[in-house]
């Protein structure tokens, strides 16, 4: 990646544990789209009503070598490793398809 990776955590301490998995992540889409432009990620923690119950919400914003721009929708989850993954796999799901067209676009 041409820049460092991005991470903001908002109501929650830093995880090093999520920090780990958003690497983990990003160089999973790196070999499914090359390298990328850069990668900015927020994780953000809101409690709900019951003191136990937790809701993590995760965005993910992605510029592509061609110089587009992949924005995941916020996803939520009461566990912040699993919103980041539903997360990435919506980016990669983006990436392929845009990747797609693209080759069909080069070809025609």
């Amino acid at each position: 990646m041409q820049l460092p990776l991005q991470i903001a955590f908002h109501g929650l301490d830093r995880s090093e544990d999520l920090v780990w998995n958003a690497n983990r992540l990003v160089q999973r889409l790196e070999s499914i789209c090359g390298d990328l432009i850069a990668c900015r990620i927020a994780i953000s923690q809101r409690g709900l009503n019951r003191q136990s119950d937790q809701d993590f919400t995760v965005f993910i914003d992605v510029l592509l070598p061609t110089r587009e721009t992949i924005v995941a929708s916020r996803h939520h989850h009461d566990d912040a490793s699993l919103a980041m993954h539903v997360a990435f796999e919506a980016v990669k799901r983006e990436a392929i398809e845009r990747k797609g067209r693209s080759q069909i676009g080069a070809a025609g």
